[in-house]
């Protein structure tokens, strides 16, 4: 995760020029939501999420905090934009994908999944997990046609995923993939909707949140589903998807 750090005093760290800020690359170990809206001027309209992230040694003690963590990490303030990542990412993602799979449901199900597994801030998983990109994805293996494998074998995704492969510019191999969805945002959200393709019954409607919740453990099976996220989660991808689209809702 990317974070701009307050320095104790205008100095400069790891060869940058003088500053009151370090900004740079951290390991992430929690992530706490729901999102939160920032009432910070120039700030408003965004939201934001608290974080708990590693400190090398050699930053330590020129950071400007009001404490550590017991583990000796420290929770910031990181803003989130998904609106972002609707413009950026799902959209681009649907926009190659066949029309009739781009509908208000699916967008809301993307957004409320992509909330509840990374918070639209971890593309690698916390603590050394093999999950990747913002829809957290494991690999899968072709016996368990769990993760990445799962799209790559289903009679329903597999020429689809292709199409995304080629239009993305990546081989269209489970370890390919697997391998740029820490990267490319569009493949992520392009191979999270085609897992929701694979899944027979039609999607809830935007605002059923239950039975979104139910299609999230049938086709995500999360180990730890913390049902408790869940509700506020796809309160916010309602409103951030918008009113009703023209397209199906297949």
């Amino acid at each position: 995760m990317f974070v701009n750090l307050a320095l104790k005093s205008t100095r400069s760290v790891r060869g940058n020029r003088a500053s009151m800020f370090h900004g740079g690359w951290f390991t992430v170990t929690r992530l706490y939501g729901p999102v939160r809206e920032s009432h910070l001027r120039g700030e408003l309209g965004r939201g934001y999420i608290w974080a708990d992230i590693e400190i090398p040694d050699d930053l330590r003690d020129h950071v400007s905090v009001a404490g550590f963590n017991a583990d000796g990490t420290i929770r910031v303030q990181v803003a989130v934009s998904i609106d972002e990542v609707i413009r950026d990412a799902i959209a681009p993602a649907l926009a190659i994908l066949p029309s009739a799979m781009d509908s208000r449901p699916a967008r809301v199900m993307l957004m409320a999944i992509g909330l509840q597994e990374s918070h639209f801030e971890a593309r690698r998983q916390m603590n050394g997990g093999p999950a990747r990109g913002f829809w957290q994805f494991e690999q899968g293996t072709a016996k368990s046609r769990g993760g990445v494998w799962g799209v790559y074998l289903h009679d329903a995704s597999r020429y689809w995923l292709n199409v995304l492969c080629e239009a993305r510019h990546v081989a269209f191999d489970p370890a390919a993939i697997y391998g740029a969805l820490e990267h490319d945002d569009v493949l992520a959200a392009g191979v999270a909707r085609l897992l929701l393709f694979t899944d027979p019954p039609k999607l809830p409607a935007a605002d059923d949140a239950a039975g979104a919740w139910a299609v999230y453990l049938r086709t995500w099976r999360p180990g730890k589903p913390r049902p408790e996220s869940w509700p506020e989660f796809h309160r916010q991808a309602v409103g951030a998807v918008g009113p009703d689209r023209n397209a199906g809702e297949t």
